[in-house]
């Protein structure tokens, strides 16, 4: 990993922002120290099935089960007034993100604590090392993509893909990889709805009153998947855009 052309940055549950890796050397709550990553990337498990009679085993990538994201930081605090706010943006409960930037694309990873962050038996000074344990249930790091009318969706990634479509006013028509159509009803609040085949393929509204409108709740939604490795063609309406996240095991490359 070339540092030089790495950021890092921590978001905390409530927000406050920390740079943990800056080539501008401009640090102000704390850095990450030399050789201090270790982990944080991701780790999977293969099923293979043997057949009585044939050498080897047949592996089918979609049976790989990825498992949670592990890993530490050796952060070096900066001073020991930002000790208190070090200490308060990591959580055990509560997810923050940690924000890597590779070459100009931006990878999150949504994550917390597996561990508390340890108590020094005094107030730390200025140049003390503190590891941070965090776990991130997803077990990939994500990178976010949106686009309107006719979209190719490449996945470079080490998962299978989803889209979400976010719309309002008119809607229309949906075209998936397969041909298959859905049909975006019309809202006056902005909506969007994951077309996951894995989850609830909900619609949520995203202004208003909170909640969903009659037309949206009704609405028939399909699903679809992009494989690793493949390319999905998708068609959205005027008034909505296609979003989705390619999600690998390892951005720091």
């Amino acid at each position: 990993m070339a540092i030089e052309a790495t950021r890092l940055e921590w978001v905390s549950p409530h927000g406050d922002r920390i740079a943990l890796i800056n080539p501008e050397g401009d640090y102000e709550v704390a850095c990450v120290a030399e050789d201090g990553i270790e982990g944080l990337v991701g780790s999977f498990e293969d099923d293979a099935s043997e057949v009585p009679g044939v050498p080897g085993a047949r592996f089918r990538l979609r049976d790989r089960r990825v498992q949670p994201l592990t890993g530490a930081l050796e952060c070096v605090l900066m001073d020991s007034s930002q000790w208190r706010r070090f200490r308060q943006a990591w959580s055990t409960r509560l997810k923050g993100t940690l924000r890597l930037t590779v070459d100009g694309l931006v990878w999150s990873l949504p994550c917390r604590l597996s561990e508390p962050v340890e108590s020094p038996g005094r107030m730390p000074r200025a140049g003390t090392i503190i590891p941070v344990n965090l776990i991130s249930g997803g077990g990939v790091w994500t990178t976010f993509r949106e686009e309107t009318g006719t979209v190719q969706v490449t996945n470079f990634g080490d998962v299978d893909l989803s889209v979400s479509v976010r719309w309002s006013g008119a809607g229309g028509n949906v075209v998936l990889p397969s041909g298959a159509v859905m049909r975006l009803p019309k809202v006056k609040a902005e909506h969007v709805v994951s077309l996951d085949p894995r989850s609830g393929m909900t619609a949520a509204v995203l202004s208003g009153d909170g909640s969903v409108e009659p037309s949206a709740a009704a609405m028939r939604v399909l699903g679809e998947v992009v494989p690793v490795g493949e390319v999905g063609v998708f068609k959205v309406p005027a008034g909505a855009r296609l979003e989705w996240k390619v999600g690998v095991f390892d951005p720091w490359m």
